[in-house]
């Protein structure tokens, strides 16, 4: 079946085989949020070390975050890190008071749903031993679809597209009809990512994983959405 040329940029590795793929804005607001989420202080050299960007940047990254109702910081002079704000005005309050365009929003609804996922999706544990019954395990897919009902199953291909962009691997398994997710190993030590020219990339190097995850997404994406009636 041939590949949609937009939907082959989405997914960004199945069809363009380069040494990096460069970090994109929601990719890397999306990292960032891992570093906040699992430390109660986040200095710059705690994002730097692992997302070489400048302060600018960063600031910029954690008001998107903010907007999007993910986050609640302030920067501390006294410890020189970011920490929890809990003066801070409501998110729900903030976001009415502010007139953003349709882009924006959109930017942002996608950014919080993510996040959302990345620790909070999941899937039933399989017996072992037992005759695999489809009907009694909920799998990533259908996990999905109980926290954003109003979701359409586009959106549901390109959210795992993006997971799996950041290291957050989601894979189908066809003989039983089930997504299965990462084992969550904590915030990583490096997220593999360089800077080259003013740009930044993930240095994959088009690892073995990869293009694994890369296949198995292909065939999940063109095959499922046309072949099969759900």
């Amino acid at each position: 079946m041939p590949v949609k040329k937009g939907r082959a940029e989405q997914l960004n590795g199945i069809k363009r085989k380069k040494p990096f793929r460069e970090v994109t804005r929601l990719d890397r607001q999306l990292l960032l949020y891992e570093i906040f989420y699992y430390c109660e202080e986040v200095s710059f050299e705690e994002i730097t070390n692992r997302i070489p960007m400048d302060k600018r940047m960063i600031q910029r990254d954690i008001a998107d975050l903010t907007d999007a109702g993910l986050l609640s910081v302030r920067y501390s002079r006294k410890i020189q890190a970011y920490i929890d704000d809990w003066k801070a005005e409501k998110t729900e309050e903030k976001q009415q008071k502010k007139v953003m365009t349709q882009r924006r929003k959109e930017h942002l609804e996608r950014l919080y749903r993510v996040a959302v996922l990345m620790f909070e999706l999941m899937h039933d544990e399989v017996d072992e031993g037992e005759k695999f019954d489809r009907s009694r395990y909920k799998s990533c897919k259908d996990y999905y679809f109980e926290y954003f009902p109003e979701a359409t199953l586009s959106r549901m291909y390109r959210d795992f597209a993006q997971l799996n962009r950041i290291g957050y691997g989601i894979e189908y398994i066809p003989e039983m009809d089930f997504y299965v997710m990462w084992e969550d190993e904590g915030l990583r030590e490096s997220f593999g990512i360089v800077k080259k020219d003013g740009k930044l990339y993930f240095e994959t190097n088009e690892s073995k994983e990869w293009e694994r995850l890369s296949s198995t997404w292909e065939e999940l994406v063109y095959f499922e959405e046309e072949e099969r009636d759900w």
